[in-house]
């Protein structure tokens, strides 16, 4: 068992903390953890009880020092509701329970939570409080909805100490191949996110569960949960950790207290009810679909989705995500729906039910549009064919071409059935064909141009350059890559003249995470600067951003670039030195012309000053980082 050792030094409750969410603290492994500890009035009574446990993890403006700035925990989330007079005290199926609950305080050391903050509050209750172990909840909002996806992606044996995680507009874990170690837990999950989120992007979200449900093994079970408010911006979280049911109903402390890790209650799928197949004449075509007889025998359902899984492409559901609605826009033919339901626990029903639209008598058919097949082009014109389009019973009288997505582009003769794309650049562009019969029926069809042109065949996910075993070694990782056939490794020493000193076999076509390294063997200086040229099958360039060898045994340097200077000089400093930072240039008779402050939070950080306005000539440029580190480099400014 690790060893906690917690400050009986306890801090005065201020700012209307509630009198049971106390200040506390300690140390775990040589972490300092400030946090607030609640408890309710009724803990302790009996010896025998054991509470659920809620680990709350706050967003990126509520760090502080773990003491004197401890009260900003209590801006947001439960420690808020706890602060303005909540019990944290919820009944589901009949039983009341209330939570203890541990809000730590991250450091403004860190820029993102750390797995020690949770790993140090979880063995601090499991020692010293009457947790439940198998009703342990983690949660956490923004910066700390990603310390929650964070701590279950990166060690499979974190998700299987958890009952379930909620998560409030979260930013991405860095371990996104770790998603999977949540479906491997079973663990219950519930993600919100607002759809015109300006500040973690709607996307991460969306990612995260997507992968779940169709890019793990074993596929999840319980299903996660997501809701999506269509605005609200970044600020949801009042929203999400509101207490009654004006937002959701379970709220997300009942939806907790439904789920224990072990010996969970053995629950109940829902029932879909999509009701009875349809059979419609035209020239009607609008359907109804009613799923309002879809029941959960042991609780409710959460969510219902209609999706067409067969027929044709002319159709539009009206509320996708209603227990009943309509589909409009259909065409003859025989279409498919499956209606599925989701409860809070997880678990899906599924039902089907079947429209045919039959063509009555003397009844028109509307025509068939055909755009033409996906296609790639390099060049900067294309054409466009519609010329499969047909009228059963009858004959297009017109044709109409839209660009729907992509840079925008000319589009010559758009009313005709062969169009031609101008002025074409890198880019995926897609294209609605809509065309009419003389009955006045329409029909539309789509079509994908990709030019590669341009578009960017790799994503670095990091570029880095260390001191391994006495020698330079360039490391690289990339998210995906298109077309890619190799990467040059380059150095220089001014950053002005790189010279190519390797080369490395790229992966070609990839959608996983790829690993490089390349050991430079003739040279081992930190000075020198560094840079990859990524080639593409097509001969075309890339470069990624320069970097400087960061040697983390020692103090390390700071380097500037290019040397000589004309308009921006270019600073990358690699050392472990952490804290507020000065740049100062000066002349050579001492006198300071410039300064400009800086804040680094990690070994590797890269700013730039503008030279512009100096006069040519030779300077210093000094660089301090806190009060261990200071380095001077001499500076050529030209015209």
């Amino acid at each position: 068992m690790k060893t906690i050792l917690l400050s009986v030094g306890l801090l005065l409750v201020t700012l209307g903390v509630s009198a049971q969410q106390v200040a506390k603290s300690l140390t775990y492994n040589g972490l300092f953890v400030g946090f607030y500890e609640y408890k309710p009035t009724s803990y302790g009574w009996s010896s025998a009880k054991k509470y659920p446990l809620m680990i709350f993890l706050h967003g990126f403006g509520e760090r502080g020092n773990g003491t004197t700035d401890l009260y900003k925990v209590a801006f947001n989330g439960p420690p808020y509701n706890i602060a303005a007079g909540s019990k944290m005290a919820f009944t589901v199926n009949g039983v009341k329970d209330t939570f203890l609950v541990l809000s730590p305080q991250l450091s403004l050391t860190y820029t993102g939570w750390i797995n020690s903050y949770v790993d140090a509050m979880y063995n601090y209750a499991m020692a010293n409080l009457q947790v439940d172990p198998n009703r342990v909840y983690l949660t956490g909002l923004s910066a700390g909805g990603g310390g929650v996806w964070d701590y279950v992606t990166s060690d499979p044996t974190n998700a299987p100490k958890l009952a379930a995680i909620v998560v409030s507009c979260g930013v991405a874990p860095g371990n996104m191949n770790g998603i999977c170690y949540m479906n491997q837990a079973n663990l219950p999950v519930w993600a919100f996110h607002a759809m015109d989120d300006g500040t973690v992007p709607v996307g991460y979200t969306q990612s995260i569960i997507d992968k779940m449900n169709n890019g793990c093994t074993p596929s999840p079970d319980p299903l996660p949960l997501a809701k999506y408010y269509p605005s609200g911006g970044h600020g949801i979280w009042g929203w999400v950790y509101d207490e009654t049911h004006a937002y959701q109903n379970p709220n997300v402390y009942e939806w907790m207290l439904m789920h224990t890790r072990a010996s969970a209650p053995v629950d109940v799928a829902p029932v879909s009810k999509a009701g009875n197949d349809t059979i419609i004449v035209l020239p009607a075509n609008t359907a109804s679909l009613n799923g309002g007889a879809s029941y959960d025998a042991d609780g409710s359902i959460a969510e219902y989705k209609w999706t067409k899984v067969s027929g044709p492409d002319n159709f539009t559901i009206t509320s996708p995500s209603s227990s009943a609605t309509t589909v409009t826009g259909m065409v003859t033919g025989t279409y498919t729906f499956v209606l599925r339901t989701l409860d809070y626990y997880g678990k899906a029903g599924y039902d089907t039910m079947t429209v045919e639209i039959k063509p009555g008598i003397g009844a028109n058919i509307p025509p068939v549009s055909n755009a033409g097949n996906d296609f790639s082009t390099t060049n900067n014109y294309a054409y466009l064919s519609g010329g499969g389009s047909y009228d059963p019973d009858g004959y297009i009288i017109a044709y109409d071409w839209k660009q729907l997505t992509g840079p925008a582009i000319t589009l010559v003769n758009a009313q005709s059935s062969f169009p031609t794309a101008q002025s074409v650049v890198g880019g995926v562009f897609k294209f609605q064909l809509t065309v009419y019969d003389n009955m006045g029926a329409a029909t539309s069809n789509f079509v994908t141009m990709t030019n590669p042109t341009g578009l960017l065949p790799v994503e670095f996910l990091y570029v880095k350059a260390t001191k391994i075993s006495g020698k330079n070694t360039v490391q690289w990782a990339t998210d995906k890559e298109l077309n890619t056939d190799r990467f040059d490794v380059q150095r220089s020493e001014e950053g002005t003249v790189f010279t190519t000193i390797g080369n490395v076999t790229a992966a070609g076509s990839s959608s996983a995470t790829k690993e490089y390294t390349f050991t430079d063997n003739q040279y081992s200086k930190a000075k020198y600067l560094y840079r990859l040229q990524q080639v593409d099958k097509d001969g075309q360039v890339k470069f990624s951003k320069i970097v400087s060898v960061a040697d983390v045994d020692n103090k390390g340097g700071a380097t500037i670039y290019p040397n000589p200077v004309k308009e921006n000089l270019n600073i990358a400093i690699n050392n472990t030195e952490k804290g507020n930072g000065v740049i100062n240039v000066y002349g050579v008779d001492g006198k300071l012309i410039q300064r400009q402050s800086f804040y680094k939070s990690q070994t590797d950080y890269y700013t730039s000053i503008n030279a512009q306005s100096l006069k040519a000539g030779i300077y210093l440029v000094e660089v301090s980082v806190g009060d261990k580190y200071k380095t001077v480099e001499r500076m050529v400014k030209t015209n």
